[in-house]
């Protein structure tokens, strides 16, 4: 097979050319098509009321989590109450929930929601995927987090 010298020097390596050629191309692309403010992992979903990031959803109302309380070992609950896109990231506003662990039905059970307001931005999260709020009319509302009910 009969290669450029050029190709070689610039894409490093002989083995597996077009594969290194290809992968190469691909970063140019995106390098060249994400250098405005606002990304295409970011998105703004309807009429202002949740924003899209890398493909998952968030809604006003939506339930995230937003820390980990080190005295109890347990996550730290947070409703969305308004979003800001700041040039490559996403701050979330959000009012903290009062909840425990539950060990009957395996999650947090929401007593009330704080005066707290807390900001973290997306790419702070320890967790990304928002959490379920079950609502129930006997036992009270429930924070999931293990699986994605709604």
């Amino acid at each position: 097979m009969h290669v450029n010298s050029d190709v070689v020097v610039i894409a490093g390596n002989y083995r597996n050319l077009p594969m290194t050629v290809a992968n190469k191309y691909q970063r140019h692309q995106y390098a060249q098509t994400h250098n405005g403010l606002m990304t295409s992992r970011m998105k703004i979903l309807g009429k202002g009321n949740g924003v899209e990031v890398n493909g998952t959803k968030y809604v006003l109302g939506d339930t995230i989590v937003v820390g980990m309380c080190h005295s109890f070992g347990q996550p730290l609950f947070g409703k969305i109450t308004e979003f800001e896109v700041d040039e490559d990231d996403v701050v979330f506003t959000c009012v903290q929930y009062d909840c425990d662990f539950n060990s009957h039905y395996h999650a947090f059970e929401i007593h009330h929601l704080t005066a707290m307001e807390i900001r973290v931005s997306h790419s702070n999260l320890l967790y990304n995927m928002p959490a379920s709020v079950l609502r129930s009319d006997f036992s009270g509302d429930f924070i999931c987090v293990r699986y994605g009910i709604s």
